[in-house]
């Protein structure tokens, strides 16, 4: 079965990652970035796919990447988003620390959700990548587990939603440091890998009837 698949984040270890398994199951697959220069320079290595300049770093920006893509035709859209949290203690940790990572953070999914699932056809997929600081409060990491932990709800609340709308929502969470293209000489063998992680992530994508809302990877420790 050939499916179209939108990733959006592309250029990110675990972007890649999911373009390239994509790429390997014989999808047509675009992959959008907000950085086209950096894009074409991976084109090659994650198999040629369809390049798109775009973010949903805001609602207009969502919107904007929304009319740039053909939403009827695409059986699914994988948000590989993030945003660098400097790790420091709760003790030390502002309300405008949280906020301006919340906004770099959470609100991508959140735009990305309320402009994009509305589009889909049905049946189509609506998959985000979650982590596993949701669940585990590792030192410095304080803001990142909240805004994982509401990432999380975000999804289950959303695919109520859409479901009623025919879209499946589901979120794929990586409890897991991950071996990718910018880290692979130097990862642990017991991380996962940005191939293991695309491959569940278009396991999902294939057959989302067959996983909960949420899926859980883990390390291989």
């Amino acid at each position: 079965m050939s499916l179209s698949v939108a990733v959006i984040g592309a250029t990110g270890d675990v972007g890649r990652g999911i373009t390239r398994a994509a790429g390997e199951r014989g999808w047509s697959v675009t992959a959008i970035g907000r950085d086209l220069t950096r894009l074409e320079s991976l084109s090659a290595s994650l198999g040629s796919p369809t390049l798109v300049e775009g973010s949903i770093a805001t609602a207009a920006d969502a919107e904007q990447l929304a009319d740039a893509l053909d939403l009827d035709c695409l059986d699914a859209i994988v948000l590989s988003t993030s945003a660098q949290w400097d790790p420091r203690p709760a003790l030390e940790t502002t309300w405008a620390d949280t906020t301006r990572f919340f906004d770099a953070y959470l609100q991508a999914h959140m735009v990305a959700g309320t402009t994009l699932a509305p589009r889909l056809p049905q049946n189509a997929v609506l998959l985000g990548i979650g982590g596993g600081m949701a669940d585990f409060p590792a030192p410095g990491m304080g803001v990142l587990s909240m805004a994982q932990a509401a990432q999380r709800m975000w999804y289950r609340h959303l695919a109520r939603e859409a479901g009623k709308r025919g879209v499946h929502v589901r979120e794929v969470m990586i409890a897991s440091m991950v071996a990718g293209d910018s880290n692979r000489e130097h990862a642990d063998s017991a991380w996962l890998t940005d191939a293991q992680i695309g491959a569940q992530v278009c396991d999902v994508v294939s057959d989302p009837a067959a996983y909960k809302t949420i899926t859980t990877l883990t390390s291989q420790s």
